[in-house]
């Protein structure tokens, strides 16, 4: 899955509905969650920007019959749209960094499922180890592995890659974050910023996790 800039809120936040159906029918096909999210927010703030209108009109509708009607014929309009305009903006960059917080939450508490069902996998695979005398098997078709790998894809839209022999194995995914989750049969587990899939890590006849960071 393809990872979507979270600027494309930019075009909801500005243009409402217009901004939202661009921004989905854009990214649809690479990420359709975060393409329904762009095109709800542009409705949602369609919506409030009507609200806003229909209360501003009927506000000043209402103010102006105390005035003099001259007067409030020339002051209502100009003052009426610049009340739309104070709350459109207003709303706008609300819903906008109310948005990104929520994503950004939500994404990491993706990750955070996605590491724990790592931990999961971690024990099953000394399970299917006891079994089967081997981890040659042990890959996301293996029976035991089916419903933590798909739980997986559904929280990052990744898969853990495997690489096994019969008695080690590593397996490790990319959290969406610039870093891997790599787990191994020496009972390791970490997040790191190197690559497992390296020379000499998590790779051909190596089956170990690197280590936290290059620096490291």
């Amino acid at each position: 899955m393809k990872k979507i800039s979270n600027w494309w809120y930019l075009l909801p936040v500005i243009f409402n509905i217009i901004g939202g159906i661009i921004a989905w029918a854009a990214n649809k096909k690479h990420d359709p969650k975060k393409a329904k999210s762009f095109l709800l927010v542009g409705i949602i703030l369609f919506v409030l920007c009507i609200v806003v209108i229909i209360g501003s009109s009927s506000y000043f509708t209402t103010t102006s019959l105390d005035q003099p009607r001259e007067e409030a014929r020339i002051a209502s309009p100009i003052t009426t749209t610049m009340h739309q305009i104070r709350s459109m903006v207003i709303i706008g960059v609300s819903a906008y960094f109310t948005t990104i917080s929520l994503n950004r939450a939500r994404g990491e508490a993706r990750i955070a499922s996605a590491i724990t069902t790592m931990h999961q996998i971690r024990s099953l695979a000394y399970s299917v180890h006891d079994t089967e005398g081997s981890y040659e098997n042990l890959d996301c078709s293996h029976d035991r592995m089916v419903d933590p790998c798909e739980g997986m894809e559904f929280y990052i839209g990744e898969v853990p890659v495997f690489n096994t022999s019969k008695e080690e194995y590593c397996a490790y995914i990319e959290t969406g974050r610039n870093s891997y989750y790599c787990i191994d049969s020496s009972l390791s587990g970490l997040e790191t910023d190197v690559f497992p899939g390296e020379a000499g890590y998590c790779s051909e006849d190596t089956y170990n996790c690197p280590p936290e960071s290059i620096a490291n």
